[in-house]
């Protein structure tokens, strides 16, 4: 081989080599001011072979900004011997930009001196560079999107701006239909391909790569064996997955479009889609997951606080709002109640102390046990205060929290007025209880005292007396159905069943009643009769108590000692009754007979001793809508008329200050009203109103 032809090839793979790196050399001679440049340079420049340049020339391709620092660098180098490398801009003679990077340095041979360099295109690697940092900015815009929409209009926008991808388009996923639709694709898609598809599942490439979650990179997609439309003018296609939501698609009109930069960029900016519609989608689960939170603390039965760390109320639910008479549309009445303290609403605090999750503590303070031991739940029982100055109990649970990188409360109060008000019915049951044994042995004398009188005249006389003892088993019989409507009492307290109430002869029912009360020489005068519409063995309970009332408290003379004396208030001492006249000592003439005017409605005054002077007289009579039962005995003076109807009120020793608690009881059962006043003849009259006389049939 000459050396010619190895020169020759040298040359050759000099200038192969030059092109494949794209880096050319250049020689600069400061004292004949002549420039060289190897064929590379001029190709960057894009100037023909037979150009020659100068440094001036050379200088002037550059971009006006950096022309001085071009100047600069040559001098500095050939003056001083200063090397140099750096990256300028530059205009070719086609009018194409570039940036290169330029070496320098001084050559010195003897006196000759040469400033010697080259010069390498970097013009991919900046625009790959700037695309990278485009991407970035599209990546943070991307994340501003506030819909799926707005992100795939992004999407392309950048494909076509940035990565010069004219032909792309984004397909989200329809969870509904179960499909890939077209929510955004470039002007160039449009034109090239006309009507855009929606894919369905299993018929296209774009599917496959939606299902696999795999890229597809297609140099021909023709050749592809799913291809949607085998005549597609598309050429190259990239399909780039976007997980749950989709697929990201770029298009060519030519094969083997996509090189490996065009595709890394194009990955880079399908998995930016990709976060941005993941952001999208956990912000819009978000956004379900807090307006479901929203209806529930807003609807829930409980009160919600937020406090500050100093205790003041910084946010309240609806039901907070309202419990305290706060009107939450109302900004005004809103803010009234934002910015109290804890301590304004919370008055008082009804327990001994505060609960913990792990022991009780006397603290009242629940903010500042809760500032001590940050980690526990305090619960207490207080009264919160009511806009209009009332309060109410509550149970409230408080917890520390973290509110906004600040330190809080969150606090919850029910309220439990109904708990309470049924803590305070069961307090009245009990005292109903424990009233019973009182109320069972008060009602219950009486007859007692008749079936014993009358067990004592049978035994002293012997035989023959059947009339002493029938008025025994009377008593027992009605001892026996009091205990039954006791109970009852007991059980239902004041109701009243509407199948109990029938159509009753009232004198039938005073009969019976004054038959079963020692009345202890007393007279009896019905001095009328009507028909009474109420529950007859709870209209005997009243009127006989009334009865023994009158018998027992309405003289001081000849009757037992009061059990019961407060009702009529009487101080003066009794006479000492004679066994003879006695029911309680076996008296046969201290009753009326079952044939006896009573019966009649006679209005004559009936003695039931006689051989003694009666000095008591017990009338009933009608009144419009009701009755009375009357006594001309010592009557109640007005200072104690509400009192006697109290239970247990008594004056007497031995009193037990029921019976006409008991009455009232039965009273209002039926609806009717009792009062006292005073009688004609000056004794105590109780008028019972509000009473019907027919039975309702509706």
């Amino acid at each position: 081989m000459s050396r010619e032809s190895d020169y020759e090839r040298q040359k050759e793979l000099f200038e192969a080599a030059q092109r494949l790196a794209a880096v050319g050399g250049w020689e600069y001679d400061p004292n004949t001011e002549q420039l060289y440049w190897t064929d590379e340079v001029r190709r960057i420049h894009q100037v023909p072979p037979e150009y020659e340049p100068t440094l001036q020339a050379a200088i002037e391709f550059f971009h006006p900004a950096d022309q001085p620092a071009a100047r600069e660098a040559i001098e500095r180098a050939a003056d001083d011997g200063e090397s140099f490398e750096a990256e300028w801009r530059l205009e070719t003679a086609d009018g194409n930009r570039r940036w290169v990077r330029v070496h320098g340095e001084r050559r010195q041979a003897g006196s000759t001196v040469r400033i010697q360099g080259a010069v390498v295109d970097i013009t991919d690697r900046k625009q790959h560079k700037q695309r990278l940092n485009r991407l970035f900015e599209t990546s943070r815009e991307l994340l501003e999107a506030s819909t799926a929409d707005e992100i795939a209009t992004v999407a392309v926008d950048a494909a076509r701006e940035i990565l010069d991808l004219s032909i792309s388009g984004v397909h989200l996923y329809d969870t509904d239909r179960e499909t890939l639709w077209p929510a955004a694709m470039t002007q160039d898609a449009v034109d090239t391909l006309g009507a855009i598809p929606t894919f369905e599942p299993g018929e296209s490439i774009a599917w496959e790569s939606f299902e696999s979650g795999e890229p597809q990179i297609y140099d021909d997609v023709r050749t592809a064996p799913n291809v949607y439309k085998p005549e597609t003018p598309i050429r190259s296609e990239l399909v780039l997955p976007l997980g749950d939501h989709g697929v990201f698609l770029v298009g060519s009109t030519e094969p083997n479009a996509f090189d490996d930069r065009t595709l890394s960029l194009a990955k880079i900016l399908a998995a930016d889609v990709e976060t941005a519609l993941d952001q999208i989608a956990h912000e819009a689960e978000l956004r379900e997951t807090s307006e479901r939170l929203e209806t529930i603390i807003q609807h829930t039965p409980d009160s919600l606080f937020v406090l500050d760390d100093d205790g003041r109320i910084i946010e309240a639910n609806d039901q907070a709002c309202g419990s305290l008479g706060y009107d939450c549309v109302d900004d005004k009445a809103c803010s009234a109640l934002l910015g109290s303290h804890w301590s304004e609403i919370s008055t008082e605090t009804t327990t001994g102390g505060l609960e913990t999750e792990s022991e009780s503590t006397s603290e009242t303070d629940p903010l500042a046990a809760l500032r001590e031991n940050p980690e526990t739940v305090v619960t207490t029982e207080s009264r919160h205060a009511h806009r209009d100055g009332s309060t109410f109990p509550v149970r409230v649970r408080i917890a520390r929290i973290d509110h906004g990188g600040d330190g809080g409360f969150l606090a919850i109060a029910r309220d439990i007025s109904e708990r309470t008000a049924q803590k305070r019915q069961l307090r009245r049951q009990n005292e109903q209880l424990e009233q019973f044994a009182s109320v069972i042995s008060h009602d219950l004398r009486s007859p007692l005292s008749v079936a014993k009188a009358g067990v004592t005249v049978a035994r002293r006389t012997g035989e023959g007396h059947g009339d002493s003892l029938e008025r025994v088993g009377r008593a027992h019989d009605r001892m026996g159905t009091l205990i039954e409507n006791l109970l009852r009492l007991a059980r239902n307290g004041q109701t009243m069943d509407e199948t109990d109430l029938e159509e009753i002869e009232l004198s039938a029912v005073v009969t019976r009643s004054w038959q079963t009360v020692s009345t202890d020489g007393a007279e009896l005068c019905v001095e009328a009769d009507q028909s009474v519409v109420a529950d007859e063995s709870r209209l005997r309970q009243l009127v006989e108590n009334l009865i023994r009332n009158s018998v027992e408290h309405g003289s001081t003379s000849s009757r037992p000692q009061a059990d019961d004396s407060v009702e009529h208030g009487s101080t003066s001492s009794q006479r000492d009754s004679h066994a003879d006249n006695s029911v309680e000592h076996g008296s046969t003439s201290s009753r009326p007979q079952a044939d006896d005017s009573v019966e009649h409605g006679s209005t004559a005054r009936q003695s039931t001793a006689t051989n003694e002077t009666t000095d008591l007289t017990v009338r009933v009579g009608t009144l419009p809508g009701g009755f009375y039962i009357e006594d001309d005995g010592q009557g109640i003076s007005e200072s104690e008329r509400e009192a006697i109807f109290e239970p247990g009120y008594t004056t007497h020793d031995e009193g037990t200050g029921y019976g006409l608690e008991i009455v009232r009881t039965v009273a209002e059962a039926h609806g009717w009203e009792i009062n006292v006043t005073d009688a004609a003849e000056g004794g105590a009259r109780f008028e019972i109103t509000g009473v019907e006389s027919i039975l309702s049939t509706e």
